[in-house]
């Protein structure tokens, strides 16, 4: 394994490959998103093998650039938002933006039914 950290030039070259294509990550992208939930870390396996998940409210691995539809959050998006009003919630952790679940949800991100 090895962690990517501290990015602080955008000269280089970074990103994944399967062997057969290579996936760069755009400088923006690596100072300011992350595979492992902390802002500007990425972890890369040297091995060769691409990652298989994205952190909670994205898709498409290796990069995980794409965000939850609306209305989906969580780990590969599995889970629907139950917001009073049909108020989308935060793709990533599920709470509503109104703090208020639809009728028959509770719970910090309206998941208990």
């Amino acid at each position: 394994m090895y962690l990517f950290e501290e990015i602080e030039s955008d000269s280089g070259l970074s990103g994944f490959s399967s062997g057969v294509e290579f996936y760069e990550l755009p400088f923006e992208m690596l100072a300011n998103r992350s595979n492992i939930g902390e802002r500007g870390k990425w972890l890369f396996r040297v091995d060769g093998v691409l990652p298989l998940h994205c952190p909670a409210g994205t898709l498409d691995p290796p990069l995980c650039q794409k965000e939850c539809d609306a209305g989906t959050w969580g780990f590969r998006c599995e889970n629907k938002c139950h917001c009073r009003n049909d108020i989308p919630c935060d793709f990533a952790t599920g709470f509503c933006s109104n703090a208020q679940c639809a009728d028959g949800w509770m719970g910090i991100n309206c998941f208990e039914g």
